[in-house]
């Protein structure tokens, strides 16, 4: 039971990613339809949640309805009583009339004359690359393993994902989901936000791109506040950063790569590139401020070696300085 009981969780997840994708993608139309009956089945379906979710909210809107069948009053399947079966592949019932008919097939292939019209030579090269195309996703699919490949334009954090836990992250590129949003990415967002006006600035962000949105250890407005006042007591809190928020996107090995540095800050000739941390050590991840790194030497244009990096736990107050990897051959 219990059992059955995961499935049925596992069936409304599937339903809903399929919907979700079903009604985003449609640019400006979206057809929605049903049937009462199956090829098999002996009892009328009734209609889908979703499809009785668009017919109502359809409703409110002039002809957007086209039709709709009321449920048949006959209890009769007509599929079962109108399919004629038959036999394929057909029955050799005349092996002498197909073997007549194969000699004239390849006494045809044999003329070297036989010349294709415009129209008939376009048809052919489109029979060509079908099959092509065809035999090709055939393969793939009897193939143990599926490779998926990263897109030509990913965030920081997918590179990462893609570096640390690359299987799960191709299942999730695989069956995309969206993320459900939470109170707790919004106080990270709301902290980020704040911490710019403490400076003097404030971003003009698309939703998508809004900084701490990946911030979830925010549980409580409490926690916020407390956040807010830690900060205050930090050392970076009467600084004046060379940059905050900066976004930037880099290619690396032919792929570009986008993100947003927290904050900059400069002194003694260096840049020193720190990351924001609302919650414990563990989500301090040292691959993620190298990028940071590597992004700033770009934009500024200036070595490496003159940049340092680190996290501030702006719960303590406390810079870490992790060693940072060599990226050198990231592209790799």
């Amino acid at each position: 039971d219990e059992y059955i009981e995961v499935l049925r969780e596992h069936d409304l997840l599937e339903d809903q990613r399929l919907a979700y994708v079903a009604l985003t993608r449609a640019e400006n139309t979206l057809i929605a339809t049903g049937h009462w009956w199956g090829p098999t089945q002996q009892k009328p379906r009734i209609p889908d949640a979703y499809l009785g979710k668009v017919r109502t909210t359809s409703a409110e809107f002039d002809e957007a309805i086209a039709h709709w069948h009321d449920q048949p009053e006959d209890e009769k399947n007509p599929y079962l009583e109108e399919v004629e079966g038959f036999a394929w592949p057909a029955p050799l019932e005349q092996p002498l009339k197909v073997r007549e008919l194969a000699a004239l097939v390849e006494g045809a292939s044999e003329i070297s004359h036989l010349e294709l019209s415009s129209t008939d030579a376009a048809l052919v090269a489109q029979w060509e690359d079908d099959s092509r195309v065809l035999i090709e996703e055939a393969r793939k699919m009897r193939e143990p393993v599926v490779n998926v490949a990263l897109p030509a334009s990913v965030s920081a954090s997918v590179l990462i994902r893609a570096m640390r836990e690359p299987e799960q992250l191709a299942r999730d590129l695989a069956r995309p989901m969206p993320s459900p949003s939470s109170q707790a990415s919004s106080r990270g967002t709301a902290f980020h936000a704040w911490v710019e006006t403490q400076y003097g600035q404030q971003s003009l962000l698309d939703p998508d791109d809004l900084p701490g949105s990946g911030d979830q250890d925010i549980i409580s407005d409490e926690q916020l506040g407390e956040l807010k006042e830690a900060f205050g007591r930090s050392a970076f809190a009467h600084l004046t950063p060379v940059a905050i928020e900066q976004p930037f996107a880099m290619v690396i090995g032919g792929r570009v790569v986008r993100g947003r540095i927290d904050a900059v800050f400069a002194a003694n000739g260096r840049f020193d590139v720190i990351d924001w941390k609302t919650g414990s050590a563990k989500s301090a991840d040292e691959l993620q401020l190298a990028l940071y790194r590597l992004a700033w030497s770009r934009i500024a244009n200036v070595p490496l070696d003159h940049i340092d990096a680190g996290f501030l736990m702006v719960q303590t107050g406390e810079v870490l300085r992790p060693t940072l990897p060599d990226l050198s051959h990231l592209a790799q």
